[in-house]
């Protein structure tokens, strides 16, 4: 296959500038919820001088409409599934919502259908960066661009000169230029690391340029929405930028590190940088699992009559500390499958299955020797009630492991690292964590590995709430 990270810059010469904004300024005082569209439409993921590429899309664009509130407020969003045929739903990434609301088909709602409506009521609790997506095949409906952002503003949240979401995303496109079709369900990608493209957007813009004030503080949100590509992310030192929050969940501010940072799926940075007084241009680049490195966005620093803020410490969150420990509700979660996992065969539907036959069903991942999905029942605990899932990464390949409705504490096996609220965490081949939490609002919860593919494969489990 062509690959297009190394041929995008034919491209480029179309391709506009943009500053990616709030399509509109939502009040939880609304009479009306706002209305999220699903929909076919087009778009020039290639640059403007280049045919569109049909997409799946939110209000006609991928990512959908910024989403922008204040912590405290409640979201009403009424989804209206306007597509040709397949039935979808929206899911709250990182956010502490209701069970009802989360969006999971098949767990908490059935999949809207074409022609029909589903009214969500979010109550935002946490300020931070979040995003909304498709969990109803979502291997497939994220990939085709069913995704948007979420910020929750908070009244104590430091000023800054701009604030920048940046979706970082890639696409796999064939020869012609259009999604490659053929590659959704490739049986191969399943029981590898997913489905990995070769189009590299940020905000489905190839290359944008962003204008900032030289000399000014930004604010930059950075979100992998992507279906399984783990994004290695640099800035150059003259931006002086700092990692302040991570899932939207505040840390302690610390210096982007030189040899870049890593971006699962379906994870989030917020980073701060304190541009050079002079005028000039600083890129964010990407580095790609294959060693390919390319340019995602342009920070173009023009000199502004405008008063810039005053610029001070990053303030640091309050010390996390682990909850408590005992009577905590405890599982093992052994993560098993896969190519080269050396898994012989699992249960599913009460009877073991050989691998051949299992492959035959499009299932290739297990926790604890049972394929996952909906009914497969990991952990059981009450509100309040700390939780302790251990993790074990027995296969090939790493894995996001994300939990719906929480926020969890990773920790090492064995101690060691800082502590950080994480909606969503990265665990590489080999690797065992415990994820720490206090069980939330009574329901049935989804956890999963957000290499979406391997979801769909069988990385999937529920932790119940009971009320």
């Amino acid at each position: 296959m062509q690959n297009f990270f190394s041929s995008r810059r034919r491209f480029l010469s179309g391709a506009a500038a943009c500053i990616f904004a709030p399509a509109f300024s939502f009040s939880a005082r609304a009479d009306a919820p706002m209305e999220l569209t699903a929909g076919n439409s087009a778009h020039a993921l290639r640059g403007k001088n280049a045919p569109p590429v049909p997409l799946w899309t939110f209000n006609g664009a991928s990512p959908g409409p910024l989403l922008r509130a204040k912590r405290g407020e409640t979201l009403r969003v009424r989804l209206v599934n306007k597509m040709d045929a397949a039935a979808t739903t929206i899911h709250w990434h990182g956010v502490r919502v209701d069970n009802a609301m989360d969006g999971v088909s098949g767990v908490t709602q059935s999949a809207v259908p074409p022609g029909e409506f589903f009214d969500y009521e979010v109550a935002l609790p946490d300020s931070g960066a979040f995003w909304y997506h498709s969990h109803n095949q979502s291997w497939e409906q994220v990939a085709r661009g069913l995704y948007g952002p979420l910020v929750v503003d908070d009244p104590d949240d430091p000023p800054v000169d701009r604030d920048l979401v940046l979706m970082i995303d890639d696409w796999k496109l064939s020869r012609d230029g259009g999604l490659d079709e053929e590659s959704f369900g490739h049986m191969g990608e399943w029981s590898h690391g997913g489905r990995l493209g070769n189009w590299l957007t940020v905000n489905s813009a190839p290359e944008p340029t962003y204008a900032v004030p030289a000399g000014g503080r930004i604010r930059l949100r950075l979100m992998n929405p992507a279906n399984a590509r783990i994004f290695r992310l640099s800035l150059p030192p003259e931006m002086q930028a700092q990692i302040v929050a991570l899932d939207g969940m505040p840390v302690a501010p610390y210096d982007f590190p030189a040899g870049g940072f890593e971006l699962a799926p379906a994870q989030r940075a917020d980073v701060v940088s304190d541009l050079p007084k002079a005028p000039g241009e600083h890129a964010l680049k990407a580095l790609f699992s294959r060693g390919q490195s390319a340019v995602a966005a342009k920070f173009n620093a023009v000199a502004s009559d405008e008063k810039l803020t005053e610029k001070s410490a990053w303030p640091s969150p309050p010390k996390l500390a682990l909850p408590s420990r005992e009577n905590a509700a405890r599982a093992v979660v052994h993560m098993m499958g896969g190519a080269m996992g050396g898994m012989r065969g699992a249960m599913m539907g009460g009877k073991m299955h050989s691998m051949r036959e299992l492959a035959g069903r499009r299932k290739l991942w297990a926790f604890n020797s049972e394929v996952g999905g909906h009914d497969l029942e990991l952990l059981r605990l009450r509100p309040g009630q700390t939780g302790i899932l251990r993790v074990e990464n027995d296969t090939a390949w790493p894995h996001a492991m994300h939990l719906h409705g929480h926020h969890f504490i990773p920790t090492p096996i064995g101690g060691g690292g800082d502590l950080a609220l994480r909606d969503t965490h990265l665990l590489e081949r080999g690797e065992s964590s415990e994820y720490v939490f206090a069980g939330g609002k009574p329901g049935k919860w989804l956890f999963h590995c957000h290499m979406l593919e391997h979801m769909a494969a069988g990385m999937a489990g529920v932790v119940i709430v009971e009320s």
